[in-house]
């Protein structure tokens, strides 16, 4: 079982940042916060309809978790089924997301952050800092 989700998770880690970035990026600066809003709601429902809908759909039950034999027979049918919809989903992606979204137009320069700074706790400033506090 280690080996298949090691690979899953590699697999979804490539997928996650790039997808997010193309998706803000698609969207316009005043949508930002909507279209972060909708990729973070869409990936949490993904992710519970996987984790509940998944195993229903591959046929295990609640007795299937107590034997062995029945329980790697699922989850090997599950990992095929994600792996069917991952390749589906990497085809789909390939020919309708615009590989230019990423980059900057000439007529529409990628603007500069107002800071640089940045605190995991207290998140970055909401405005630069213009010299000292006495200021």
């Amino acid at each position: 079982m280690l080996p298949a989700v090691v690979v899953f998770g590699f697999g979804i880690a490539l997928i996650v940042s790039p997808l997010t970035a193309t998706v803000l990026a698609s969207a316009d600066v005043r949508h930002a916060g909507v279209a972060s809003g909708v990729n973070n709601a869409v990936a949490r429902a993904a992710g519970l309809l996987a984790v509940a809908g998944l195993p229903a759909a591959v046929g295990l039950t609640a007795a299937d978790y107590h034997s062995a034999a029945a329980f790697d027979s699922g989850f090997r049918t599950a990992m095929i089924v994600c792996a069917v919809l991952l390749a589906g989903g990497s085809v789909i992606s390939a020919l309708a997301i615009n590989n230019d979204v990423l980059r900057a137009a000439p007529d529409h320069p990628v603007p500069e952050p107002e800071c640089r700074v940045n605190c995991a706790v207290g998140g970055p400033p909401l405005e630069p800092s213009r010299g000292s506090a006495a200021d």
